[in-house]
C-alpha cells in the first residue's frame, strides 16, 4: 500500500481505536443490503490512492460494525484498475483497506459491494478533487505557537470543503473546517492550545490540509452512508513554544 500522510495515519488510528469500545459485529450473511449503513473514503497525497470501506448495521451512529461472510466482497476501481478490500479490525470494528496507482484529479472512483445472496450494491462513486500544493508554512520550518499561524496552498478558488489541521505531542492537535477555499487560513495563537507541563517544551509537528468531494452512494444501501475522495498535503514543522 501506498503511504499516506503523517496526520491521516494517525487520524485513521485514532478512529480504529475509538471504534473498538462499546461496539460489537455481525455477519454480512445476516444483514440485508438495505439494513445497512456504508462510508466509502479514497484519500490520495498524490501518490496512490487509499481507499477504506466500513459498513454498519443501521445508521451512523449504530455501534454495530458488518463482518464480510463468504461470498461477499467490497472492492474499489479506476478504469481498468481494480483492488479488492481486505479485512482488517480492531475488536469488534471492522473495516476493508484498498489501494489505487490512480489519483489523477477527476478520476472516477467506484466502490463495489458484491454479494453471494441479497442485493449487491455496485456503484458508489466519486471523483478525485484537484491537486495541490502546501506553500505555507515551508517543510522544516519553526512555527511558535505564541504566533499566529498562517497556512496557504495553491491552485485554491474550488467549490470541494476544506479543512486544515496542526498536530504535535507537545500541542493539542488542532483542526478546523473551513468556509470556501481561499487558498489561505490563519490559525490564531490562543487556537492552539498546549497540555499542561508541555508549555516551554518544543516538537516535532505536521502542518496539513485536505480537499475532499463528496460523490454519490449506490441507492442499495437502505440506510444511507456517503462516498468522499480527498487531497491530502502535509508538511513536517518544529513547533516551538
Amino acid at each position: 500500500m501506498h503511504m499516506l500522510t503523517n496526520g491521516w495515519m494517525r487520524t485513521g488510528l485514532t478512529l480504529l481505536s475509538l471504534g473498538v469500545m462499546g461496539c460489537e459485529s455481525a455477519d454480512s450473511s445476516d444483514i440485508k443490503t438495505s439494513g445497512m449503513h456504508a462510508t466509502f473514503t479514497a484519500v490520495t497525497d498524490g501518490t496512490g490512492t487509499e481507499a477504506t470501506a466500513v459498513l454498519r448495521v443501521g445508521g451512523s451512529a449504530s455501534n454495530t460494525f458488518v463482518k464480510l461472510s463468504s461470498g461477499d466482497a467490497l472492492a474499489v476501481a479506476a478504469g481498468t484498475e481494480t483492488d479488492t478490500l481486505t479485512e482488517t479490525h480492531l475488536g469488534d470494528f471492522y473495516s476493508y483497506l484498498g489501494s489505487l496507482e490512480a489519483d489523477d484529479p477527476d478520476t472516477l472512483l467506484t466502490f463495489s459491494f458484491t454479494r453471494a445472496e441479497d442485493t449487491s450494491a455496485p456503484a458508489s462513486t466519486v471523483t478525485v478533487p484537484n491537486a495541490f500544493s502546501i506553500t505555507a508554512p515551508l517543510a522544516s520550518a519553526h512555527i511558535s505557537r505564541a504566533a499566529a499561524l498562517v497556512i496557504s496552498w495553491d491552485n485554491s478558488g474550488t467549490s470541494d470543503a476544506m479543512a486544515v489541521a496542526v498536530r504535535g505531542n507537545c500541542i493539542i492537535d488542532h483542526t478546523h473546517t473551513l468556509t470556501g477555499d481561499t487558498g489561505s487560513y490563519t490559525i490564531n495563537a490562543a487556537d492552539i492550545r498546549t497540555p499542561e507541563g508541555r508549555e516551554t517544551d518544543a516538537c516535532a509537528g505536521t502542518v496539513s490540509v485536505t480537499r475532499t468531494r463528496a460523490g454519490t452512494l449506490d441507492p442499495a444501501f437502505g440506510e444511507g452512508g456517503k462516498v468522499t475522495a480527498t487531497q491530502s498535503r502535509s508538511v513536517d514543522v518544529t513547533i516551538d513554544p
